[in-house]
């Protein structure tokens, strides 16, 4: 959605001028989060692209605007789901035949044991008869036994089971790749970034991850060895001011979950004075980690793509 820089009037990602005043200057404001800015065509909050429509889940309903839902995972491929306990439909209850089982097999005798007792006065014979017979009927009507509630409350706790045991059975399975650390660096961001890591492939024989930050593509690599034990990650920015930009938002979401310590006023000052000078920085010391940043600078045999690595020793250790 675009915003007239004169007049605030929301417009039409297409629109070329503004519905209201004709001016042709715009703001652009994110379908996503709502964020209102100018630089790029990328939000620098989510990373959702301007006019980016949103899409619909057709598992749970959820409306969001990235590659997976977040709120199932739904990624393109039906999540298989449980299915609750059908109740069986309830006989009818025949309340007649239990009052007649009743009646027959106990007031019945004792009506006739009490009327043959001749001790007793006639009048207080036909009483006590009358008086059990209201009470033998009440509890003929009411005393039968209710299976509709025993029933709805065991299906509820069938249903209750089988999605719990569904739940666990989603997050027991969730794996992103063979490495321990390149794994638990993939789910400990996807849990808390609204733009998740997605399209995860296998590296090559140095059992590096690829994967993708909306539209800006991330390279994992855990090293062994005695000369580089550390987590590594590559942020590829490309040979644009566009990818550039969202190559730096990208950074700042992968560092706040390599090093939580290191502030955001930090890594805006790194940001800024890397565009001020726009040249090749190495092993810049941020918190625990190490930083290299190339820069997009224009070659004789044409431009190169702009580039952050980050290393880190202390990461999941």
């Amino acid at each position: 959605m675009k915003v007239c820089k004169y007049c605030g009037t929301e417009n039409d990602s297409s629109a070329s001028v503004c519905s209201r005043c004709g001016a042709n200057e715009f703001k652009y404001k994110c379908n996503n989060c709502g964020t209102i800015f100018e630089e790029g065509r990328y939000c620098p909050k989510c990373g959702i692209k301007e006019g980016t429509k949103a899409k619909y889940c057709p598992n749970c309903g959820t409306q969001y605007f990235t590659t997976a839902c977040p709120n199932c995972g739904y990624t393109g491929h039906k999540i298989p789901a449980n299915p609750a306990p059908v109740a069986q439909p309830q006989k009818k209850r025949k309340t007649w035949l239990w009052v007649l089982g009743w009646i027959f097999c106990f007031p019945i005798p004792l009506t006739i044991l009490i009327l043959r007792n001749e001790k007793w006065d006639k009048k207080l014979r036909y009483g006590i008869v009358a008086a059990l017979w209201i009470i033998f009927l009440l509890i003929g009507i009411f005393g039968e036994p209710n299976k509709n509630v025993n029933n709805n409350i065991i299906l509820s706790e069938n249903k209750i089971e089988n999605e719990e045991s569904m739940i666990s059975e989603i997050d027991k399975n969730i794996f992103y790749d063979k490495d321990e650390i390149v794994n638990y660096f993939i789910t400990e961001y996807n849990k808390k970034e609204i733009v998740p890591i997605v399209n995860i492939e296998q590296g090559n024989i140095k059992s590096k991850a690829f994967g993708y930050i909306g539209e800006t593509r991330i390279e994992m690599l855990n090293a062994y060895d005695a000369a580089a034990e550390s987590f590594n990650i590559k942020i590829y920015g490309g040979n644009t001011d566009e990818k550039t930009e969202l190559m730096f938002e990208t950074f700042k979401k992968i560092v706040g979950i390599l090093d939580p310590n290191i502030t955001k006023d930090e890594i805006e000052n790194t940001i800024a004075t890397w565009k001020e000078n726009n040249v090749l920085v190495e092993n810049e010391k941020i918190g625990t980690l190490t930083i290299t940043f190339v820069p997009s600078i224009e070659l004789s045999y044409g431009r190169n793509d702009s580039r952050i690595d980050i290393a880190t020793s202390d990461y999941a250790k």
